[in-house]
């Protein structure tokens, strides 16, 4: 398995935003997203603007097929409109599960 894992700041007022074009997404692209597994979002308990998201996949081409689909940089970018900046990112490859 392959994770992406995102740091965010979201925009001040737009956490409802973000979770209803989080499930356009799921709605929209995660159908036609070939090896995704699943995806979590976090949030910080004492920052409520600090979010965290961890989506994995079958293997790193499948992720990368992902990120390079045009509906996903499409939103992609309007995410990018609901943050204070670009997200942090950490990728791997799963090698223990306990």
């Amino acid at each position: 398995m392959f994770v992406t894992i995102s740091r965010y700041r979201v925009k001040a007022g737009m956490e409802q935003d973000l979770k209803d074009h989080n499930e356009e997404w799921k709605l929209n692209i995660r159908p036609q997203t070939t090896g995704f597994i699943s995806v979590q979002v976090y949030q910080n308990p004492k920052d409520s603007r600090d979010w965290t998201s961890v989506a994995t996949f079958v293997d790193q081409y499948s992720e990368v097929v992902n990120a390079n689909s045009a509906d996903h940089k499409q939103w992609y970018k309007l995410m990018l409109e609901m943050l204070e900046g670009p997200p942090e990112e950490w990728s791997g490859e799963m090698v223990q599960e306990g």
